[in-house]
């Protein structure tokens, strides 16, 4: 995924489909698909903004509503490992998912002693 455009540049095509140029022309104009001018009117109707949409886009973390508890349980004892972390809380996930939930909150696992 692409760099937002420019406000500057949202104005410009949004300036030209409003005088009634096609979508089409625009897009050659600008040399953008035709979906991206339409996706901004549709953008500019939906918010009333032209401002690029910001944040996390998709599913949130199922671990999210447990998050102060999985923290709490990490500070007790920082050296717990993952599938120790996953069987005292009774989490039903995958380790994988745990880990990335982990990363996200800013919080690092030392390494294991068997790499050390």
């Amino acid at each position: 995924m692409g760099k937002a455009l420019s406000i500057d540049l949202r104005q410009r095509i949004l300036a030209d489909r409003d005088r009634g140029l096609a979508a089409l022309a625009i897009a050659e104009k600008y040399q953008f698909a035709r979906r991206t001018v339409n996706g901004l009117v549709h953008h500019r109707e939906r918010t009333g903004s032209l401002e690029p949409v910001r944040g996390r886009q998709g599913r949130k973390s199922t671990l999210e509503p447990r998050k102060a508890e999985i923290l709490r349980a990490m500070q007790a004892n920082p050296s717990l490992t993952l599938q120790q972390l996953k069987t005292q809380l009774k989490l039903k996930i995958a380790l994988s998912s745990l880990w990335v939930a982990l990363r996200g909150w800013g919080i690092r696992l030392k390494k294991s002693s068997a790499r050390r």
